[in-house]
């Protein structure tokens, strides 16, 4: 990693701005549904029952679209933005999943959970604003049952220039963004994945030095999904 990538690091963006929440969660609730459908479907086939954790949930859509699919599991959300455990609490009352969804306020490197707590961990587009992936991954193996697995979904800078305009136009459409919006998504979202996300090479680096002691890695497109299983 590059020093002026080091030095951008410093200033990464872990949490969404409180006063920005909800419109971020207009955003989300416009794109997450579709954006991670093949995510969600994914983890449903892996685990018919038990307890997931979705950590940087934002909103909490990927969360209720996992139980809205699947009536026998439980899905704890965390993360950093306080307004979100609010907003998301909303979300899952309005979708009918209250019952079986739940949010918290939290560090994802010293996470308010008891060791060995979950069947599955996920996160979802969140890897690239961490600060301290290492430790997060560690946190993730912590809360895990022996046996359950850790997938990571976060964008593959080394896609093609054509798969990420694709992405983009799509992502563009589904937001419905005014002017601005689009600017940001076309530009901004372009700069952030350049310089924050990490490379395949990087991530099965900090995987074997983590506790999990490797990962396999899928790449589809603008996404890769890292697999991490804790023995």
């Amino acid at each position: 990693m590059g020093i002026f990538t080091r030095i951008l690091g410093l200033f990464t963006q872990e949490a969404v701005p409180e006063a920005a929440a909800d419109y971020y969660d207009l955003f989300a609730g416009r794109i997450v549904p579709t954006l991670y459908s093949g995510f969600v479907d994914a983890v449903v086939r892996e685990l018919r029952c038990g307890k997931i954790l979705d950590v940087g949930t934002g909103p909490g859509y990927v969360p209720i679209e996992i139980a809205k699919r699947n009536e026998e599991v439980f899905v704890d959300g965390i993360d950093l933005t306080r307004k979100f455990r609010e907003i998301g609490e909303r979300n899952a009352r309005n979708a009918g999943v209250s019952a079986r969804v739940h949010f918290e306020t939290g560090d994802a490197t010293k996470m308010p959970f008891d060791d060995s707590s979950y069947d599955m961990v996920i996160s979802t587009g969140a890897m690239h604003h961490w600060k301290y992936p290492a430790r997060v991954i560690d946190e993730m193996y912590r809360v895990l049952k022996p046996g359950g697995e850790a997938w990571v979904l976060d964008p593959n800078k080394e896609c093609s220039r054509e798969e990420w305009e694709e992405f983009l136009e799509k992502i563009v459409r589904l937001s419905g963004a005014g002017f601005f919006g689009r600017l940001w998504l076309r530009y901004g979202v372009r700069w952030e994945i350049k310089w924050n996300c990490y490379s395949r090479a990087r991530i099965e680096e900090m995987a074997r030095a983590s506790s999990f002691g490797g990962c396999d890695i899928e790449i589809d497109g603008v996404y890769m999904t890292i697999k991490m299983r804790k023995k």
